[in-house]
C-alpha cells in the first residue's frame, strides 16, 4: 500500500475546493489516457510519479470546484459524441471524477 499523506499536504478531498497542482495534472493524464481506451491499473502523481489507484485519485477530485480546461473538455466532449455518453452536466474536475467513476463501473459491469 503507497503513503498517500505526502501527496495532499492539507488538502482534503472531502471538503472540496481548490485542489493542488499535481492532483489536477495527474487527473487530467488519467483522463486523457481514458479518453484513448486506456485502462491503467495506476496513475503516477506529483514530482515523485508515486503510482496510486486511478480510485484514490478519482476520491480526491471527488468534489473539486475547479474547472477542466478548455482542451481537456472538448476531448471529452468528443469523446461522450464518439460513444453516445452525456457529456457531465458541469465543468468541475469532481463532476467530471463523478462521472469517470460511472463509465468505469458500466464497464465493470458489462464484462
Amino acid at each position: 500500500m503507497v503513503d498517500t499523506r505526502g501527496l495532499v499536504g492539507r488538502w482534503k478531498g472531502s471538503r472540496g475546493g481548490h485542489a493542488p497542482g499535481h492532483l489536477r495534472d495527474a487527473f487530467l493524464d488519467y483522463l486523457d489516457r481514458f479518453g484513448r481506451g486506456e485502462r491503467p491499473a495506476s496513475v503516477a502523481v506529483g514530482y515523485g510519479e508515486t503510482p496510486v489507484a486511478p480510485a484514490w485519485l478519482l476520491g480526491q477530485m471527488w468534489n473539486c470546484t475547479d474547472i477542466v480546461p478548455g482542451e481537456a473538455w472538448r476531448e471529452l466532449g468528443d469523446y461522450c459524441e464518439e460513444h453516445q455518453q452525456e457529456t457531465p452536466h458541469r465543468r468541475t474536475y469532481g463532476a467530471v471524477a463523478r462521472w469517470l467513476k460511472s463509465q468505469l463501473r458500466c464497464e465493470a459491469a458489462e464484462r
